[in-house]
């Protein structure tokens, strides 16, 4: 299996790749919706930004459909650009400021070490008509960041600060209605909410707002689908973007590239 997402962001202005590339087993056979979808994938991903590299391997089980477990360890550098906020900047503390301005590009910096996941994912489909699906998906994740360098820093992936060593808990779920079409891309409507939460801090960082996501048929069999979305969420919980706007759009395809 081959997994590939782009996204784009802004309010806090950013993009990120994912790719995974792993191999994938059915862990036993049953043809029930609930059961079908079960496996197990081991392979390796990497996360790439305009100032960040997050390269490392992952494994990932379903025992049923509706659930799956995934770990990941990798490699983090970090690098700088010549704009605002763009790269590794040092903080005094978990009260500083991040905003663009106290972040000049003259002061950003590189660094590198290594960071974890553990993310489970809840998900289920139900038929409500022949045209109308309900659809939903809980996602938490726990992740860990430890730097060469000791020093509170602003990371750019979560838009919070952290000390090397803290742990980030992190939840995003999606409640859709989709319309199923005789032709054409099924269409998705509903809405998300995205949590941050530093333990050591007691910070929380939290979005809310609507979504739509179009999946499109592909030709080729080995393109399972062509996923485009946007969301637009409003900053219930942040530290200085409260009741700002936040526009996510991205595009993901995941390829079935057959057996070995």
């Amino acid at each position: 299996m081959s997994h590939h997402s782009l996204v784009l962001l802004l309010n806090p202005t950013g993009a990120e790749y994912n790719g995974r590339l792993g191999l994938c087993v059915p862990l036993y056979a049953d043809d029930e919706p609930a059961f079908a979808a079960n496996h197990f994938e081991v392979g390796v991903s990497t996360y790439l930004s305009p100032v960040y590299l997050v390269p490392g391997a992952y494994a990932q089980i379903a025992p049923v459909s509706f659930f799956y477990l995934r770990a990941e360890i990798s490699g983090l550098a970090i690098w700088s650009l010549p704009l605002e906020g763009a790269g590794y900047y040092e903080r005094s503390g978990y009260d500083a400021s991040w905003r663009s301005e106290d972040l000049p590009a003259d002061a950003g910096g590189s660094t590198h070490g290594w960071t974890a996941r553990v993310r489970a994912t809840f998900r289920g489909q139900f038929d409500l008509t022949d045209d109308i699906e309900l659809v939903f998906s809980a996602n938490p994740w726990v992740e860990i960041n430890v730097l060469e360098r000791d020093s509170h820093w602003v990371d750019v992936r979560d838009d919070l600060i952290t000390a090397p060593g803290d742990w980030v808990f992190a939840h995003e779920g999606v409640l859709m209605l989709g319309v199923i079409l005789p032709e054409g891309p099924r269409l998705r409507f509903g809405a998300f909410s995205a949590l941050r939460n530093v333990p050591a801090s007691g910070y929380v960082g939290h979005r809310f707002g609507p979504l739509a996501l179009a999946s499109f048929p592909w030709p080729d069999a080995a393109v399972e689908a062509v996923d485009v979305f946007i969301r637009l969420g409003v900053y219930t919980h942040h530290r200085f973007r409260r009741w700002q706007v936040s526009t996510m759009a991205g595009v993901g395809v995941d390829l079935d590239m057959g057996p070995l």
